[in-house]
């Protein structure tokens, strides 16, 4: 047994001996709780970890991380903070791109004869066309894998006669409701966010301070004047959909 295996056998042992925690070179571990996740958990907590990296695809722990902070957030206060419920929405269509082509390149588009893309990974060309170039140029691709859009974006704007590319981006007409994910002071802070346009929003602030989820704060926009935690999450519908994560 090499020494990393044996170490991480020490470390389980010890946690199945003593339930409360362990001590490995002097450092206290102390185990959380076990959740059990769903689908739709795990789906939130990737589109999360996606727009909170803002990389093309997001590391597997970040996305642990989110899966398993909702779940506390969640798990801890459901009964007493119903807002928890609301899921993170992404503020574009996942893997989806837009594409604007210059008249000659959307011809060869339509025809299936272009090749601009033929250089890229195979995983990085479309999978799908779901509309060819309209008569402006506009094409909106799907890729296989949930990619951000913006890293696709800055992938096919290079590409021959590209003229414009964007995310697909998403826009509730009636409100902003999602769980923004963020860090302070380099701990993990989540804000629900239940907002109607034109009539305010209720705003629900949880900080992981220690191992453990803080209702740090509740803010509603009708009927308090100041928010004292506010200015902790510099996130609003402005720019929610142009944030470029923590890269």
């Amino acid at each position: 047994m090499n020494k990393r295996a044996l170490k991480l056998f020490v470390i389980l042992s010890a946690f199945v001996g003593n339930p409360s925690g362990c001590t490995v070179n002097d450092v206290t571990i102390t185990p959380g709780p076990i959740f059990t996740y769903s689908a739709v958990d795990s789906t939130e907590a990737y589109n999360a970890a996606l727009w909170f990296s803002g990389d093309l695809t997001p590391p597997d722990s970040l996305v642990s991380r989110h899966l398993f902070n909702l779940k506390y957030i969640r798990s801890v206060f459901a009964d007493s903070v119903s807002q928890v419920s609301i899921r993170f929405q992404p503020p574009w269509e996942i893997g989806v791109l837009a594409v604007k082509f210059d008249d000659s390149t959307a011809a060869l588009v339509r025809n299936g004869t272009y090749t601009g893309w033929d250089t890229l990974p195979r995983a990085l060309q479309p999978d799908s066309i779901l509309e060819e170039p309209n008569e402006m140029g506009w094409a909106y691709f799907r890729f296989a894998r949930p990619f951000h859009p913006a890293r696709l974006a800055d992938i096919y704007r290079n590409l021959r006669g590209v003229m414009y590319t964007e995310p697909n981006f998403v826009f509730n007409e009636s409100g902003f409701f999602t769980v923004i994910p963020w860090l302070v002071d380099g701990k993990y802070s989540y804000d629900f966010v239940f907002e109607v346009f034109g009539a305010g929003g209720d705003f629900e602030y949880f900080k992981f301070t220690q191992a453990a989820p803080d209702h740090a704060g509740t803010w509603s926009s009708q009927r308090d004047s100041v928010c004292s935690w506010c200015s902790e999450i510099p996130i609003s519908p402005a720019n929610y959909s142009t944030w470029n994560g923590f890269r």
